[in-house]
């Protein structure tokens, strides 16, 4: 596995930027997500991104400036995964996971991989996490029942609560066709470090 440095992995991010251009369009869909580019599911909703989509990354992190709210939702579904679109909506940027933040209690003990949290409803493989004793960057890699194994060993000892999210951070998740739906943030993690 590669270890590339900061300053490779933000030029990295910087290049979706340039390639995405002024003003590009992020869709939300449902279902699974098929291949990058491949045929879209469900369309549940269509945001537009600020004429300068995001600031340069930093310590391998792109993380967008806001982002519209779609007035009425397209269909109803729950949101599971996004598209970026370049302005002309046709242009394929990028594909990623998307949906609500899921926010539980935890513990756990300092240099282990390993929380246990109070319900694990909701939490996906492949999710980030963060809290008191989390490794910034850490991911779900494995649940079993309560038990919830993380790509990075544990900080310190674990407590509080726990926010399991996506890289596009969305509410509702479970849209109604006809509501608002706002995408809370957006961020994209050059995870190569």
């Amino acid at each position: 596995m590669l270890g590339l440095v900061t300053a490779l992995r933000n030029a990295r991010l910087d290049a979706i930027t340039t390639f995405a251009g002024a003003s590009p369009i992020i869709r939300l869909y449902d279902g699974t997500r098929p291949a990058t580019g491949g045929a879209a599911t469900t369309v549940l909703s269509d945001h537009a991104c600020s004429a300068t989509m995001a600031p340069a990354a930093a310590g391998g992190v792109l993380t967008f400036n806001a982002i519209g709210s779609d007035a009425s939702a397209n269909a109803s579904s729950t949101v599971s995964w996004f598209r970026l679109f370049k302005s002309d909506g046709t242009t394929i940027v990028l594909d990623g996971a998307a949906g609500a933040d899921v926010i539980t209690t935890q513990t756990g003990t300092a240099s282990t991989d390993t929380i246990t949290v109070g319900s694990a409803t909701g939490i996906v493989i492949g999710q980030y996490v963060s809290g008191t004793g989390i490794a910034s960057g850490s991911t779900v890699v494995d649940i079993q029942g309560t038990a919830i194994h993380l790509s990075k060993e544990l900080t310190g000892a674990a407590s509080g609560n726990a926010t399991f999210f996506w890289d596009l951070r969305v509410t509702p998740a479970a849209v109604t066709a006809g509501q608002v739906v706002n995408i809370t943030a957006l961020t994209i993690t050059d995870g190569n470090a």
